[in-house]
């Protein structure tokens, strides 16, 4: 472990941004990386593993009809395909309507949300909306990755948040036709090479910087690996892909 944790060091000393990083054995219960993971800040649309953990928790029917307004139109749509929309294509839409449709309104939902956070233990952390998007949807990566462990136990989180793409059906306006639609997963190119992740959450806005958490499976040993605030994609698919190989 020692010298996995210094090959880890020696490979992410070249990253001079402000990007924080937190790997963890959570087999072995060891701390593998971390560079300043109690650091609180942005975490953009990793936000949207809370909003799909308590949209599952909440005991509401998956294959209920939700109202959507979005990038597929005005439609009807399950809570399943709206997680779907959440997870993979990092749909605000697609969290707003599962907020709004909670039984407490989009109020009791955002309080559900530290409320469940303040359940795990993640005591730097704070959500003011269900998609990311505002500044105060903060955390740290040692927190979020608390947040991926716990998600870990949810077979839904586990067939949906590692899809490489969902397929919809879109109608276009002007030709009243049906036509399908494939999205990729905004992490598509990671989760193309490395099969062993299996749950997956990108985010990006200007404060936060781009984030990426995942937790994986390597040689029988479950990890969590979280990275917030790097430069750009590239950087971050980068370091990402460093980590696991370095696993």
């Amino acid at each position: 472990m020692k010298k996995l944790v210094f090959t880890l060091a020696l490979l992410l000393s070249t990253n001079v941004s402000s990007a924080t990083t937190f790997v963890y054995n959570v087999t072995k219960d060891e701390v593998v990386h971390e560079y300043a993971s109690e650091r609180v800040r942005p975490i953009a649309s990793v936000t949207k593993l809370m909003t799909a953990i308590v949209v599952i928790e909440s005991g509401a029917s998956l294959n209920g009809k939700v109202s959507y307004r979005g990038f597929l139109g005005k439609k009807e749509l399950s809570r399943e395909e709206l997680l779907k929309l959440l997870l993979v294509k990092s749909d605000n839409q697609a969290a707003e309507a599962l907020a709004k449709a909670y039984s407490g309104g989009r109020s009791g939902f955002i309080a559900n949300m530290n409320h469940k956070a303040e359940q795990l233990g993640m005591v730097h952390t704070s959500y003011e909306d269900p998609s990311g998007i505002g500044r105060k949807n903060i955390s740290t990566a040692r927190d979020i990755s608390i947040l991926l462990n716990y998600s870990h136990n949810f077979d839904t989180m586990k067939n949906l948040a590692a899809l490489e793409n969902v397929k919809f059906t879109k109608q276009s306006k002007r030709k009243k036709k049906q036509s399908l639609m494939v999205v990729n997963n905004t992490n598509y190119n990671l989760l193309k090479e490395y099969k062993e992740i299996e749950i997956s959450k990108t985010g990006f806005t200007n404060a936060a910087g781009k984030c990426l958490a995942m937790l994986l499976t390597k040689n029988g040993e479950k990890y969590t690996i979280v990275i917030l605030g790097e430069r750009n994609t590239r950087d971050v698919q980068r370091v990402g892909r460093k980590i696991i190989e370095t696993l």
